[in-house]
């Protein structure tokens, strides 16, 4: 069945969980995520997005993972990620997508803002969830093999903030030390900036929407230390929230 709305994401941030998205290539990877979907129990997104829609067609790849959702017995998501194109958010959203990513990254801040803000208009239209993204996350998770996270370009805490108050976005992606695509380095999250972007008696004002980490290797120095998430071979979106 298809996964609208709030309510699983909201149910992460608030237990801890991850909600997972996996990234969908073809019909086989679309039928993998959703068999493990329905053999794990547990809400999933399929990610049929911007990277994707250049090998499989942006048409014939949307058929299939809504498809699959909807007559899935699985609470599954349909999620364009990483889209820097509006217009492709909106053929998604119209197509029946149950959330989109907006990337403006690249964007200078202010940029990122109107950019993001069109894209929360447009599919509040369609009852649809929104993800943007602030800080650069260094690497192409499709050909990248040697990234490395940079710290002058990590997301800033007290810029999370602000930046989700005024666009109204549902999760923000955010740069921590992770990175797309492989890497030969250790991957080395910075958890006090991570708790800071969250937990307002680290910084000035803390972000409400739950933190996606996007990554084909997320991980944590320790499993004390690790962030409430989880990570996969294929792009991994992991919910984060502080500890009580």
């Amino acid at each position: 069945m298809l996964l609208h709305g709030t309510d699983a994401l909201k149910e992460a941030a608030v237990t801890g969980h991850a909600l997972p998205g996996f990234v969908a290539y073809n019909l086989e990877t679309v039928q993998g995520i959703t068999a493990a979907a329905e053999a794990a129990g547990r809400p999933v997104l399929i990610q049929a997005g911007s990277s994707p829609f250049k090998h499989a067609g942006r048409d014939a790849l949307m058929r299939l993972a809504l498809d699959a959702a909807g007559h899935s017995a699985a609470r599954l998501g349909v999620h364009l990620d990483h889209s820097r194109d509006l217009d492709e958010i909106i053929a998604c959203l119209e197509a029946g997508y149950t959330s989109v990513m907006v990337d403006g990254s690249h964007l200078p801040f202010a940029e990122n803002i109107a950019l993001t803000k069109e894209a929360v208009r447009r599919a509040r239209d369609h009852g649809a969830r929104v993800e943007a993204e602030l800080g650069a996350l260094p690497g192409d998770e499709d050909v990248s093999t040697d990234a490395v996270a940079q710290a002058a370009t990590m997301t800033d805490p007290q810029q999370a903030a602000e930046f989700v108050a005024a666009t109204g976005v549902d999760a923000l992606a955010v740069a921590v030390g992770n990175v797309h695509g492989f890497t030969k380095h250790p991957v080395r999250l910075d958890l006090e900036r991570l708790a800071a972007i969250h937990e307002p008696h680290r910084s000035r004002s803390s972000c409400t929407a739950p933190a996606v980490c996007p990554s084909r290797s997320c991980t944590a120095p320790s499993p004390e230390a690790s962030p409430r998430s989880t990570s996969t071979p294929n792009c991994a979106a992991p919910i984060w929230r502080p500890s009580a």
